[in-house]
């Protein structure tokens, strides 16, 4: 069991529960006004760029975190999910560029763009539900760790490359 744990808690988007309910809700209310706004619309190059802009900011947000990630299978979802992103991207960016493309391009990059959404508010649903890790049994091993590093601290300010300071002249 503690594997299957491990596994989850590593393919979480992010490790804090009030930055995922933030993020996530700027997200969706990002998508519903830039892209939900504009699907009626007849000039398709401003959905374009509306898709273009928010891939965009979506996957410099989540491809560096793919490095991030220990479990193969939380390396291996991220890499779909942001897979996903890339080819929305890439359609949205074939658009900004003036290619016509067929509306069913369209529906794909709608399609995939509410099934990311999904992703994150289900991921970040469990993360809400994961109990909060306790410290309270380590609190002693926190304490001794800080002072040996506040020691080792004082020892370098004091003795650093210039000398001892403590010496008596």
């Amino acid at each position: 069991m503690g594997k299957k744990k491990e596994i989850i808690s590593d393919m979480h988007l992010y490790k804090n529960k009030i930055e995922s309910l933030i993020k996530v809700i700027i997200w969706i209310i990002s998508w519903i006004g830039g892209i939900l706004v504009l699907l009626k619309a007849d000039n398709k190059e401003v959905l374009g760029s509306a898709y273009f802009i928010y891939m965009l900011s979506l996957l410099m947000e989540f491809v560096p975190k793919i490095n991030s990630k220990v479990q193969f299978y939380s390396r291996l979802l991220h890499t779909v999910l942001c897979f996903m992103m890339t080819c929305v991207f890439l359609l949205s960016a074939c658009i900004v560029y003036g290619v016509k493309l067929h509306n069913y391009w369209y529906v794909v990059m709608f399609i995939l763009t509410i099934i990311i959404i999904i992703y994150m508010i289900g991921d970040s649903f469990v993360l809400w539900l994961e109990p909060k890790p306790s410290y309270i049994e380590n609190n002693d091993d926190l304490e001794r760790t800080e002072s040996a590093q506040e020691k080792k601290f004082n020892d370098r300010l004091l003795k650093g490359n210039l000398g001892n300071i403590t010496k008596d002249s």
